[in-house]
């Protein structure tokens, strides 16, 4: 059956290896650059091997060039990681957490990225992480650019 849970999620009260898949909504920028870190590895702990992260949350610095030079002012709205949230590069975060990455797909002012844990004894590396993933098609082609 499907369970949903309330928690921080770098810090979620479950066994190592136990889910299928993790969706994390609008959350991000929420959180200091070390507990999106955090964050990362304990999604990359909770999923089974070849699990799969949903994540979505604002566009970012690039995603949307026009909007670059306005994009950091929503953080003077009582959102004080805002800044430092728009020029994190996910790609490179969850990749350091021992993920694939997957797919990145926009629309209007968000983003949803996703992210595979590599089954065990694949050898990671950046070129071919959507193929390897099992993503195919134009969502391979958002791999290598997934901030």
């Amino acid at each position: 059956g499907t369970e949903f849970m309330q928690c921080a999620v770098e810090s979620v009260p479950l066994p190592d290896g136990c889910l299928d898949a993790v969706v994390c909504m609008y959350a991000f920028h929420e959180m200091p650059e070390d507990a999106r870190c955090a964050a990362a590895a304990e999604m990359f702990r909770l999923l089974k091997p070849g699990g799969l992260v949903v994540l979505t949350d604002s566009v970012q610095l690039g995603d949307r060039p026009q909007w670059d030079p306005t994009l950091g002012a929503f953080g003077a709205f009582n959102e004080p990681h805002y800044k430092n949230f728009i020029a994190c590069d996910f790609g490179a975060l969850f990749k350091d957490a021992g993920f694939r990455c997957g797919t990145k797909v926009m629309a209007s002012a968000s983003k949803t990225l996703s992210f595979v844990k590599p089954q065990a004894g694949f050898n990671s590396s950046f070129e071919g992480d959507a193929a390897a993933a099992g993503v195919s098609g134009a969502a391979a082609l958002y791999a290598a650019d997934l901030n």
